[in-house]
């Protein structure tokens, strides 16, 4: 994907609640539904798009390093992303207390594979896995 697209593109923040809406890339964090450091699994590089402060709040199960390895009763886990007729998608999330969630979204989901986000990750963490 050519990066004029995505500077082109409005980004919302995926976190409940959370207004933000931005079409500057810098202020938006992309996150992998699963974690890029379990490999080349399937559904490997779908996105959702946070700003920076929820994207560290969000925790995976199996994540052993980074912000997501962590859980604490702020954070929440996001379990799927469902299709919802006639334009728009649902997000399914987990809290702390295993409650299960989700929040709608209008418009369509397009999920964005952003190379120089997935750089920034492995020189921040380490990992190498694609």
């Amino acid at each position: 994907m050519e990066l004029t697209i995505i500077q082109n593109k409005e980004f919302i923040c995926h976190w409940p609640g959370c207004s933000i809406h931005t079409t500057d890339r810098n202020q938006i964090e992309f996150h992998h539904i699963v974690p890029k450091e379990l490999g080349n699994r399937l559904n490997c590089h779908v996105t959702l798009s946070f700003c920076p402060t929820h994207h560290r709040m969000i925790w995976h199960p199996e994540c052993k390093n980074g912000p997501h390895s962590r859980n604490s009763p702020n954070k929440l886990q996001i379990l799927n992303i469902y299709p919802v007729a006639p334009e728009g998608y649902a997000v399914e999330y987990k809290d702390f207390n295993d409650k299960t969630f989700f929040e709608y979204f209008e418009g369509t989901y397009a999920n964005h594979i952003d190379e120089d986000e997935d750089e920034r990750y492995n020189n921040r963490f380490g990992n190498t896995n694609r």
